[in-house]
């Protein structure tokens, strides 16, 4: 899937359990390929970023949907 959507790695979501996901809109599978200006590649990286967000800032996810669609979320914490 990675080649026919043209990206390398990103994490795809397949439960969005997190109320802070579903209020900016982001669907399950959505493939998160960036966090602010960090690119995403597996899992762990995507934790790592996710928590060193600052509480009452905001993050950037960019990526795209299995379908092509590109989205960016922002994501206030």
């Amino acid at each position: 899937m990675q080649n026919e959507l043209g990206i390398k790695g990103g994490v795809q979501l397949t439960e969005i359990a997190s109320s802070y996901l579903r209020e900016s809109g982001i669907e399950e599978g959505f493939i998160i390929t960036r966090i602010d200006k960090n690119a995403v590649r597996q899992p762990t990286e995507a934790q790592a970023y996710l928590n060193q967000a600052v509480p009452g800032t905001g993050i950037l996810l960019g990526g795209v949907y299995p379908d092509g669609r590109k989205a960016y979320y922002p994501l206030k914490f």
